[in-house]
């Protein structure tokens, strides 16, 4: 008796789930971006429960047909969300000096790469070329906007000195000659500077107590910025060098380092390592 009000406990579960369902997926919704995510969600309900139920096949079959006519909107939404993602996008950021280029699903603006899939309902922002991700979130243009922005403010609000940088960089890479018994001139890979220039930055209470507390973040994103922000490259008798990563280099994303162009378009530059020398 247990086993049998147990299985249809679950039965009735089932069917409430599917009655749930399909009356979202009957609702009207004018938003395609939207309309497609209910769809995708609902239908997955449905398709998972129906499978758990012992339903006369004339009943399932009803089921089956108003769930393939279903998917049988996605298509047309699908086309009708990327043109309205595509122009709502392209209207906020020109408001703000910026230019959407390229195709769905891949878009690019400034500095950045936008990956979209509405069937999925995700949008994945890089700074590069799908190097470094820096967001993930609806494909709705406010929220895509909104956090493109507020990543690219925080770039070039965070305070730079060129002088200061430069001789940070400087010290960091005499750090690395010294841990791999190098000499002034020799080639430092990208991994090797960011870590002892994360160093180099740190406060007093972090070098004394490296607590997370007092640890001040610097990634790769915000090397590679800085770097592009950099308008001098001398220090002392000392000359920076970027050296221009080769195609093997480029195999494995954390050895190399990717570069916006002077101007933000363009495919920018990528660099494997770096180099201090001596002006003659």
């Amino acid at each position: 008796m247990d086993n049998l009000v147990t299985s249809l406990s679950k039965q009735n579960n089932a069917i409430k789930k599917i009655q749930q369902s399909l009356r979202k997926i009957n609702k009207h919704e004018s938003d395609a971006t939207k309309r497609i995510s209910i769809l995708n969600t609902e239908i997955s309900i449905v398709d998972r429960n129906l499978n758990k139920l012992s339903l006369e096949p004339s009943l399932k079959a009803e089921i089956e047909n108003s769930i393939s006519e279903a998917k049988s909107e996605i298509p047309h939404l699908e086309q009708i969300a990327k043109k309205e993602f595509g122009n709502n996008l392209n209207n906020i950021l020109q408001k703000n000096g910026f230019v959407l280029e390229g195709n769905y699903p891949k878009l690019r603006t400034s500095v950045y790469t936008i990956i979209i899939d509405m069937l999925r309902n995700k949008a994945e922002l890089y700074y590069g070329p799908e190097i470094e991700k820096v967001e993930t979130c609806k494909p709705i243009a406010d929220d895509v906007a909104s956090k493109l922005l507020n990543h690219y403010n925080e770039l070039n609000q965070k305070e730079f000195s060129n002088e200061t940088f430069l001789k940070n960089l400087y010290d960091a890479y005499s750090m690395c000659l010294l841990m791999n018994n190098k000499k002034i001139g020799d080639k430092v890979p990208i991994p090797d500077v960011l870590y002892s220039y994360a160093f180099i930055i740190q406060n007093k209470n972090f070098k004394q107590n490296p607590l997370k507390k007092y640890y001040h973040e610097y990634n790769r994103v915000s090397l590679s910025y800085d770097l592009h922000k950099l308008k001098e490259r001398k220090i002392d008798n000392m000359e920076l060098t970027l050296v221009t990563a080769k195609r093997a280099e480029t195999n494995n994303k954390l050895d190399f380092l990717w570069l916006p162009s002077s101007n933000e378009k363009g495919i920018g530059q990528s660099i494997s390592s770096i180099k201090f020398s001596k002006v003659e």
